[in-house]
């Protein structure tokens, strides 16, 4: 029972799904403002959070910035922050520009979360 109760308060907080999901994998990075030069990666945290409100789901990501989340079937707003990256003193909120689609069974690959330092 203690074990069914400690996993009902993780999905409450990470937004855990049952049922069919597809995958989106990327990475956290930091890339300049002007565009020019390279990225680095960063670690962290990758958000989705379904489009028209809804469920968040949240990945830890390491020092190599890579980052899966499995989610159910949808349309997801991808944010991030890293404490490598600050803006006045607060973890950098990062973006991926584009809508990412889910779909059952599906993957979406390079769906990479972009830092730019102000």
């Amino acid at each position: 029972m203690t074990a069914a109760l400690a996993l009902v308060g993780v999905c409450a907080v990470t937004g855990c799904s049952h049922g069919p999901t597809g995958t989106v994998s990327g990475s956290l990075v930091e890339r300049a403002p002007n565009g020019a030069g390279g990225q680095a990666d960063l670690s962290g945290k990758v958000v989705a959070v379904r489009a028209g409100g809804g469920k968040t789901f949240t990945a830890s990501v390491g020092l190599t910035g890579a980052y899966t989340l499995s989610l159910p079937p949808g349309d997801y707003h991808l944010t991030g922050r890293s404490p490598a990256l600050l803006t006045n003193g607060s973890p950098a909120s990062c973006a991926d520009p584009d809508l990412v689609h889910v779909t059952t069974g599906g993957t979406v690959s390079g769906a990479d979360v972009v830092c730019v330092p102000s």
